[in-house]
């Protein structure tokens, strides 16, 4: 320090050496002209990219037949003799003879199936095998949900041939326009409605058997989708933050 002495002012003069000492010159200081971006936080570089859950997995239950098949009368204008010969597939037939007409519905019930209460239904594929002696043809097809007989007809039609051949109609996608749980298979009620047509008065139209089938997959709780992917690793990962910031706000993540 220098000190010098005037008659009229006192002055004090402070000379700053360039290095103090230390090997490296003093960083020169700045001021921000704005508020500096907030630090960036980086993944650690070792965490894995997340696993989309894998594809449902779809089961077939079925093909099973009916235990009770009725004649139900609140379709067309003839009867079904012997409607319960339509649950087995052993060549004894439900059959009308000579009409010239809509029958009735073959209304099979009481599947027996056991689709698991985790279940989701998928679709119902219902298959009728018939033949006729004449000319004969499908006339509606619905399925019977509690007992009631609704939703879309998926009858096309189809022409009957004079030797037995089965027709499938809905499947794997197909709800026939219902919503549909698990214990509505299961139920004695769930089952199938079928009317045929006939042309002629000598027609005769023969069922063997009716069946349905059903597509269904295991549903994914809740709890084990994922939300959050864990490291798979042993070893601790490192978030890396920006190594300065003039805020106090310091976010952390991800965790």
């Amino acid at each position: 320090f220098v000190v010098g002495i005037s008659l009229f002012s006192w002055y004090l003069f402070c000379v700053i050496p360039e290095n103090d000492g230390d090997s490296q010159p003093r960083p020169m200081l700045s001021i921000y002209d704005s508020i500096p971006p907030r630090p960036l936080i980086f993944r650690p570089k070792d965490e894995r990219t997340p696993v989309a859950p894998a594809e449902k997995q779809v089961s077939t239950s079925g093909p099973n037949f009916p235990g009770t098949v009725t004649n139900d009368g609140s379709f067309g204008f003839v009867a079904w003799n012997n409607p319960g010969n339509a649950s087995a597939d052993d060549s004894s037939d439900a059959t009308i003879v000579n009409n010239d007409s809509d029958s009735n519905y073959l209304k099979a019930t009481n599947f027996g199936f056991s689709i698991p209460a985790t279940d989701v239904i998928d679709g119902i594929a219902v298959t009728v095998n018939r033949k006729c002696t004449g000319g004969c043809s499908d006339r509606s097809i619905k399925l019977v949900q509690g007992g009631t007989i609704g939703g879309t007809d998926n009858s096309a039609a189809a022409a009957w041939t004079g030797s037995y051949a089965s027709n499938t109609v809905g499947g794997p996608t197909d709800l026939w326009g219902r919503t549909w749980t698990y214990s509505d298979i299961n139920s004695s009620t769930f089952g199938v409605a079928f009317a045929a047509v006939m042309s002629d008065v000598v027609d005769t139209a023969s069922v063997d058997y009716i069946s349905i089938t059903v597509y269904h997959h295991t549903s994914i709780p809740d709890a084990a989708v994922p939300i959050c992917h864990a490291l798979e690793q042993d070893e601790q990962s490192m978030i890396y933050l920006r190594k300065s910031t003039n805020s106090q706000e310091v976010p952390l993540g991800f965790f």
